[in-house]
């Protein structure tokens, strides 16, 4: 761990948190005080033991995934988890070098899933209304060392706002990802800018807005068309 770097601190198995090392900062929790001094020149997945507390306390030091990126960030917004971040990934098809569209950015937490997939050069176009919410997103990614993948735009795409569209050459990019709460409205504009037999996706948490957006795609053209929910089912095996 070098002195900048991002750091997922695991203070227990369902609490994160994360800090950027800097030298002569603390972080501080119930299980004591952890100078940043001791996270430099460790190994991720290292043990640290509290200052304070007569060193009961510990937190583990774990490397950034997105995934772990998720469970650490301060949600700005509601965000899509990794077991459809991964299904998305997977319909859409991504992969390294793809240039990829997505509105709204939210919390970046699908961000970083994405930017992963398409690294190391492919480029993330992502859209965000919120003006605070879009300027906090292009700061994490700079400081999460991704920003040079990632172009963030204040735009509402809809056109709820503003004239919508995506500011991008017609038949550019190689997938679409909207979570937004009206995505029929972008529609017209993805297809502008979607390559031929590029793929679309959308997250909606509804089945009115799911039917109003499998019958916008039907009238513009889209085919192959598929509305798909996901479930964790978790076993216990005892032997």
């Amino acid at each position: 761990i070098r002195t900048g770097d991002l750091v997922v601190i695991m203070e227990s198995f369902d609490n994160l948190a994360f800090v950027y090392a800097k030298e002569g900062e603390i972080f501080s929790n119930r299980n004591g005080n952890f100078h940043h001094n001791d996270f430099i020149g460790k190994p991720f997945g290292c043990k640290i033991r509290s200052r304070s507390h007569r060193g009961y306390g510990f937190v583990y030091l774990l490397k950034p995934t997105p995934e772990l990126w998720a469970r650490s960030l301060n949600h700005r917004t509601q965000i899509v988890h990794e077991l459809d971040q991964s299904q998305v990934i997977f319909q859409l098809h991504l992969k390294p070098n793809m240039t990829v569209v997505e509105s709204g950015t939210g919390s970046g937490a699908m961000s970083h899933a994405i930017l992963r997939t398409i690294a190391p050069h492919g480029k993330l176009h992502t859209y965000e209304f919120n003006e605070h919410r879009a300027d906090t997103a292009r700061h994490e990614f700079a400081n999460n060392g991704v920003g040079h993948l990632v172009s963030v735009h204040h735009k509402d795409v809809c056109g709820i706002r503003g004239d919508g569209g995506f500011d991008l050459p017609p038949q550019s990019v190689d997938g679409v990802f909207l979570d937004l709460p009206e995505p029929w409205l972008a529609v017209p504009h993805a297809a502008f800018v979607m390559k031929p037999n590029a793929r679309l996706a959308s997250y909606s948490p509804c089945v009115e807005q799911t039917q109003r957006m499998v019958e916008t795609l039907r009238q513009s053209g889209f085919h192959s068309i598929k509305t798909m929910e996901y479930r964790l089912q978790e076993h216990y095996v005892d032997e």
